[in-house]
């Protein structure tokens, strides 16, 4: 099996765990993305989880802004 095989079979597994838990990000489309170049192998599993950190904190920051201006 070929590297990027193995690594699409791991976020396959991975995920399948995390929809069991009520999360599932098949409809994002950064997480897809930023996936993709893991399996691709151009970034790591720690670069992903950074950019990953990232956009949750953008996301979250964008959100306490609007709920701050609909008060």
């Amino acid at each position: 099996m070929r590297d990027e095989e193995v690594r699409a079979k791991h976020f396959r597994e991975a995920e399948a765990s995390f929809r069991l838990e009520g999360m599932d990000a098949r409809d994002d489309e950064f997480y897809q993305a930023v996936k993709a170049r893991v399996i691709a192998g151009e970034i790591d599993g720690d670069e992903m989880m950074r950019l990953l950190l990232e956009d949750a904190k953008s996301r979250f920051k964008r959100i306490g802004t609007e709920l701050a201006h609909a008060s």
